[in-house]
């Protein structure tokens, strides 16, 4: 298991290519993610 501090934690997803659609927000690079925001739709 990984280990979370708050406010500087990162996290690596990876997905086939196609599989899913980000959301807008998620594609702007000045735009942080939010816990429990949704960041994309599965496509499959």
């Amino acid at each position: 298991m990984g280990h979370f501090a708050y406010g500087g934690s990162s996290i690596l997803l990876v997905f086939e290519p196609g599989a899913i659609q980000f959301v807008p927000e998620v594609t702007e690079e000045s735009q942080p993610v939010q816990v429990r925001s949704r960041i994309g739709i599965s496509t499959l």
